[in-house]
């Protein structure tokens, strides 16, 4: 039996889309922002950033913040690329 390697940037756009987009969306920024032209065109992609999570679940239901590190990256870098494409809102919810 002959085994192949396939890379994530092997797939079809769409098919990497469908990935993300089953992913908590600031997470795949925080990694694939700025890895390559590519990612970022995809990443940019208006329907993968019209709901922006700033927050997680956890198996149990409770909300839990995004680390620190990557709070701070989305506000200095990833958001100031985002912004000026599309209208943002951050909401607050409570539980």
């Amino acid at each position: 039996m002959e085994y192949s390697c396939v890379q994530l940037a092997d797939l079809l756009d769409e098919i990497l889309m469908i990935i993300f987009k089953q992913l908590y969306n600031i997470e795949v920024f925080y990694s694939l922002i700025g890895v390559s032209k590519r990612f970022n065109k995809i990443l940019h992609d208006p329907s993968f950033t019209s709901v922006l999570r700033l927050v997680e679940y956890s198996v149990d239901d409770h909300v839990c913040s995004l680390h620190y590190r990557m709070f701070h990256r989305f506000c200095l870098q990833i958001l100031p690329q985002i912004h000026h494409t599309r209208k943002i809102s951050l909401k607050r919810f409570n539980k």
